[in-house]
């Protein structure tokens, strides 16, 4: 991970509560400190530059990093961190014609940050960011480079898992319709990611909606796909969705798999609560009755309890369900 991404995942991760191996430095927010101060900061470290100083040096420099490293140089490492942290910020308020790849995923993690914390009035400028990350990505693809290699150079300038926020930001499209958008990220990030079975996941979400058979066909095709490599938590999600969808060949389809994973108490009992979910919806009440009964009994077993694949209840209910 990128230096900065690396202080940027201390500062995020340290809001609600202070680790006592932190200092003050290393996660002050400095963009809501004012310029005079920044400046003088830089003075404890013989370093002293104004507003047109600053503009005059940097224009020798590509980067907030390179110029740091001139400037820092002779101290030791911590100074040097203390020093980067300064010039980064001054770099991304004076250097605007200079956006650098940390500048930009500097940006991009505050975006998120804000997102995910329900601080953003609209998510336009977060689109604007996936946008031009789409065409960064592409720009390197295009000049030779594997669609895996660059997603995974560029990420190292992220504290945010940019995979992970584009699942989670896709999700929240489709929870308010906007399915356009939503399979647009979907087919321009399909290349990049690693985790394809989510996205072909999202999509046959949308699907579901505009075209039935498109979406069955889809889910036949994760469903192969976890045969060769199982993802608990993918068909957890995915057993959960179809518990509400009502098409009973393709839940029962995903159950089956469901059976050979379980690996433990919690496991087992999230998947008996989809079960029961389920043959509730479809007034099966024979089914959910034993489902309850096997609840029930079982409400005192620890979550981390290993669940061994001979286990009475687990037998019993692959006979009660398939």
């Amino acid at each position: 991970m990128h230096r900065k991404a690396l202080y940027n995942l201390l500062k995020f991760t340290s809001i609600d509560k202070k680790p006592k191996n932190v200092e003050n430095w290393q996660i002050e927010d400095l963009r809501k400190i004012d310029l005079d101060i920044l400046f003088k900061k830089l003075h404890k470290f013989d370093i002293f530059l104004d507003n047109e100083n600053f503009l005059k040096y940097s224009k020798n420099f590509f980067t907030p990093e390179e110029f740091s490293s001139f400037l820092s140089d002779e101290k030791d490492l911590q100074q040097r961190d203390q020093i980067y942290l300064i010039i980064f910020e001054l770099w991304r308020r004076f250097a605007q014609d200079k956006k650098s790849i940390s500048i930009f995923c500097d940006e991009l993690d505050h975006r998120i940050f804000e997102y995910d914390n329900n601080k953003m009035k609209n998510d336009e400028k977060i689109q604007n960011h996936i946008s031009m990350i789409k065409s960064i990505l592409d720009e390197n693809v295009d000049a030779g480079e594997s669609h895996k290699k660059v997603f995974n150079d560029f990420t190292k300038f992220l504290a945010h898992d940019y995979e992970n926020f584009l699942l989670d930001y896709i999700s929240d499209l489709i929870d308010i319709k906007n399915y356009s958008y939503a399979l647009d990220l979907i087919d321009s990030y399909y290349s990049y990611f690693n985790a394809k079975n989510w996205l072909d996941f999202l999509k046959a979400k949308i699907f579901s909606v505009t075209n039935i058979n498109s979406s069955k066909e889809l889910f036949e095709n994760i469903l192969l796909k976890l045969k060769n490599k199982s993802d608990l938590e993918l068909q957890f999600r995915i057993l959960d969705f179809l518990s509400y969808s009502l098409d009973r060949s393709l839940f029962i389809s995903f159950s089956k798999e469901m059976f050979k994973i379980v690996e433990n108490e919690k496991n087992f009992k999230c998947f008996l609560e989809i079960l029961l979910n389920f043959f509730e919806r479809i007034d099966d009440e024979k089914k959910a009755a034993e489902i309850r009964k096997i609840l029930k009994k079982r409400e005192s077993i620890k979550k981390m309890s290993k669940l061994k694949k001979t286990n009475i209840d687990l037998l019993f209910l692959k006979k009660v369900i398939l």
